[in-house]
């Protein structure tokens, strides 16, 4: 089984996901691999620069995803050119990890797991959610952004009302419910039906 996981920035998807690993569940992480495809997939590196420019290799061979960042934010076409020439290598990379596993299932952890359709390609969907407050707070401490920065970014993405309707479970992660007994229910879950 293919078991999607997502969530807003600050959610707590890194450390779910961690607790998902250490129970023998490998996770696919999305956003990773196409960060790791941009600066080191040359394919990628060409259709990106064709499409992009020089403006996001300043130097010879060093991508500046920090200006590719600045490029896509609030620019919802450039977000799409970006999307549409990664998200089809992502997906064979996820095919040809997927080959490899043994696991009873797996989990496919991206940030715009909805967004992006492919959690029509799963099975289930996990939505892990956090108070917007303790997002902001988790992210300045984590990343270094300003508040400002942080609620700019949070706006810019999939409120956490519309995640949920997509959700097949759902994981409070508000440092008030413990996040293992939800897990461990989920997991227990989804041995059952395999």
């Amino acid at each position: 089984m293919i078991i999607g996981i997502t969530g807003g920035i600050g959610s707590g998807k890194t450390i779910v996901c961690e607790i998902f690993k250490q129970l023998g569940i490998p996770v696919f992480n999305a956003d990773q691999v196409a960060r790791d495809l941009m600066q080191n997939n040359q394919e990628v590196y060409d259709l990106l620069q064709a499409q992009f420019g020089e403006t996001i290799f300043p130097l010879l061979g060093q991508f500046d995803k920090v200006h590719l960042s600045r490029l896509v934010f609030n620019n919802p076409d450039e977000l799409s050119r970006l999307n549409s020439i990664v998200h089809p290598f992502v997906r064979n990379a996820f095919t040809t990890w997927k080959a490899n596993q043994t696991a009873p299932y797996i989990l496919h952890e991206a940030a715009i797991l909805i967004e992006s359709g492919f959690n029509k390609l799963c099975d289930k969907v996990i939505v892990i959610e956090a108070p917007e407050d303790l997002r902001i707070q988790r992210v300045c401490a984590r990343d270094g952004k300003s508040t400002e920065e942080v609620v700019s970014i949070i706006q810019q993405q999939m409120p956490d009302e519309e995640r949920r309707k997509h959700a097949d479970y759902k994981i409070i992660n508000n440092e008030i419910s413990p996040l293992l007994p939800q897990v461990l229910t989920i997991h227990e879950t989804l041995l059952a039906n395999v």
